[in-house]
């Protein structure tokens, strides 16, 4: 268990090339693990393959 860096939904979007309102539908239907963060959600990177 490491304290693996999380980025945020705008970077992540911008990773793979979608906008954060798709994102957002991935993260919604449960195929996108992310953690809700203030008003911002923490994604992984590793899980970005999820979508590419």
């Amino acid at each position: 268990m490491g304290n693996k860096v999380k980025i945020s939904l705008a970077e992540a979007a911008e990773r793979v090339g979608l906008d954060v309102a798709e994102l957002l539908g991935y993260i919604a239907a449960g195929l996108l693990p992310a953690e809700e963060s203030g008003d911002d959600w923490l994604i992984d990177p590793d899980d970005l393959e999820v979508i590419r």
